[in-house]
């Protein structure tokens, strides 16, 4: 079937929500992740994510690295 224009930019407008939701945690969970010394656990919770696992698979699909890697590679 056909959808309409008006379908298809209300999803494209949820996508980008949530889009722009995830980049907004995943900055705030990078400066965690340099400048504390929280678990990665804790910096999920802090961030919005309830999941460990779905917050280091979204945040190695958006950056190409885990957290941990991250961490070691810009931490103090």
């Amino acid at each position: 079937p056909i959808v309409s224009k008006e379908l298809f930019d209300a999803v494209q407008a949820v996508n980008e929500k949530r889009a722009q939701e995830h980049k907004k945690k995943l900055e705030k969970a990078k400066e965690l992740l340099r400048y504390s010394e929280k678990t990665v656990g804790e910096i999920a919770q802090e961030t919005g994510y309830s999941d460990y696992y779905y917050f280091t698979k979204t945040f190695k699909r958006l950056t190409k690295m885990t957290p941990s890697e991250y961490r070691k590679k810009y931490g103090l």
